[in-house]
């Protein structure tokens, strides 16, 4: 494996050596780094060589950021998605993660068209039900993703429909740490938030299959709309002023009505309904695959 990279950029000096050895052993050289996020103490970024793209995430050395991306590490050893996890380690006390690249667009991206005012209504609906099968067969595998947001799907040509970010994924024998809050607020089902929010919790909030459900709608719609799907205003609360445990409160109270925008009527009405369900009656993945499937475009 080599010891050396090509690039002489010095905001690479605070990665583990390991980590920077593994990126290009797997991408080959030269590479190309770009910068993805550096959000929360966790940096992620795109590594490009003739081996093609890789995803190199690495923690600053707190605790906080250390711990999701060294949980990331244990849940991507555990659920061995074929061909997704290259590496993993923990050099000086800052965990990393290795993953391939997989080429395609979001479900933001993929809605962007169509969120526009225009796009192709049958080419949507192929990438909204795609994600529900991807969400699908997760739950299948007996695995609860947690953090269902529009841009954690992507659609690649090879590989087809695949989730990524798992730091909060769920399993038997692997539950949900103390640190977890149910993902984007805005998009956390309020059975969920109501447990995020509980005082005397005893046990970490712990994400269902219904709650990944909830926020695989709630994301179809905000890439739908570039909106949240639920009125705060209509309600008397100022959006811009609340805070993510405010947000919680409110969704678990559930006297929230859905905005009142549409852009694509018919998926929005299911949506919709959805949204209002409570968990037990909330359809499962593959049956809201199968309900998009038949709306009209």
């Amino acid at each position: 494996m080599p010891s050396t990279m090509t690039e002489t950029d010095t905001t690479f000096a605070h990665y583990p050596a390991e980590a920077r050895a593994a990126a290009i052993y797997h991408c080959g050289v030269p590479a190309d780094w770009a910068p993805i996020s550096d959000r929360g103490g966790v940096s992620v970024w795109r590594v490009n060589g003739i081996a093609g793209p890789v995803a190199l995430k690495v923690a600053e050395r707190r605790a906080a950021p250390a711990g999701v991306v060294a949980r990331e590490a244990a849940v991507l050893q555990r659920l061995q998605d074929p061909g997704y996890l290259l590496d993993v380690g923990a050099g000086d006390g800052a965990p990393w993660v290795l993953t391939r690249w997989w080429e395609g667009h979001s479900t933001w991206e993929a809605l962007e068209p169509v969120r526009a005012g225009g796009g192709s209504r049958p080419l949507a609906r192929v990438r909204l039900v795609e994600a529900c099968l991807a969400l699908s067969d997760l739950h299948k595998r007996g695995w609860v993703h947690g953090d269902v947001q529009p841009h954690h799907i992507i659609y690649t040509r090879v590989h087809g429909t695949r989730l990524i970010d798992f730091s909060w994924a769920c399993t038997s024998g692997l539950e949900a740490p103390d640190t977890y809050l149910g993902g984007i607020t805005h998009l956390t089902s309020p059975e969920l938030a109501g447990e995020v929010e509980r005082e005397e919790r005893t046990s970490p909030a712990a994400p269902s299959p219904a709650d990944d459900v909830y926020a695989l709608a709630a994301s179809f719609w905000w890439a739908l709309t570039g909106d949240w799907p639920l009125d705060y205003h209509r309600a008397g609360h100022d959006e811009d002023k609340l805070s993510p445990s405010d947000v919680c409160r409110i969704i678990a109270s559930q006297g929230l009505n859905l905005k009142e925008d549409r852009v694509w009527p018919e998926l929005q009405e299911l949506l919709g309904e959805v949204l209002m369900l409570s968990a037990d009656k909330r359809p499962d993945a593959w049956t809201l695959a199968i309900e998009i499937r038949q709306l009209p475009v």
